[in-house]
């Protein structure tokens, strides 16, 4: 299923892009609609690393406390 839409771009936008799609020989809503979808991966996957960094920084954090935790254990052992 495809949805319409209307969109404005910039002159010099708009001219690369004509430049591009006749070179290529495709047609522009195909052009632009892989422009998009390509520009949305590139997102998705910068969010996914981010929410990553924050995970990874809490396991880190935890990591920490659960060693410290057994150094403490190790300490009662001696």
């Amino acid at each position: 299923m495809s949805k319409a839409i209307s969109i404005k771009l910039k002159d010099e936008v708009f001219e690369d892009t004509e430049s591009v799609v006749k070179s290529l020989k495709i047609p522009r809503n195909k052009y632009i609609n892989k422009a998009i979808a390509y520009y949305n991966m590139i997102n998705k996957r910068k969010e996914i690393a981010e929410k990553f960094k924050k995970e990874a920084e809490l396991v880190g954090e935890e990591s920490r406390r659960v060693s410290a935790e057994f150094e403490r254990i190790e300490e009662f052992k001696e």
